[in-house]
């Protein structure tokens, strides 16, 4: 069993209060049972990389906007999935540029990314179509402002 540490985001829509971006991702064989559900866009974090940057890289990558982490929202642990343990770092983010990727730019592993009413994705949680519960737990916490600063997380350099 291994430890997976990865960072997801809620980014509310600037121009829509209470829609959400999400993404549904394809299944995956490193995690049973993950497949057509709706996750955060979240990224494994790679070695030696921040946290804080790899909450940036899963915006972009999978969405194609740019994004800028603001708060945290928490840390979640899902002990034993697929044989790992998985901890996701949940950071509030902002929209700062780019726009939606098309149905052609989206990752190999993702079906579709476009934002989710806060009322669709409750409807989402209860029909079991959301990767875990950490999804709506998340964004109920940036709905009643349960976030902390981002310097609640401390990042070292190697060298």
């Amino acid at each position: 069993m291994s430890t997976i540490v990865a960072t997801a985001i809620v980014a509310e829509n600037p121009e829509k209060k209470d829609e959400f971006l999400l993404v549904q991702e394809k299944p995956r064989k490193e995690i049973p049972g993950i497949g057509g559900q709706y996750n955060l866009s979240a990224e494994q974090k790679e070695p030696r990389e921040m946290i804080i940057s790899c909450g940036r890289r899963a915006g972009k990558e999978e969405t194609g906007y740019g994004v800028e982490p603001t708060h945290l929202i928490g840390v979640y642990h899902h002990p034993g999935v697929g044989g790992n343990d998985i901890i996701i770092f949940v950071l509030e983010a902002k929209i700062v540029g780019g726009e939606l990727h098309t149905q052609e730019e989206l990752p190999a592993d993702i079906l579709s990314a476009g934002w989710v009413s806060w009322e669709e994705i409750q409807t989402l949680y209860g029909q079991g179509k959301l990767v875990s519960p950490y999804v709506v737990a998340a964004i109920a916490r940036y709905r009643s402002r349960t976030v902390r600063p981002l310097e609640t997380i401390v990042e070292f350099a190697t060298h």
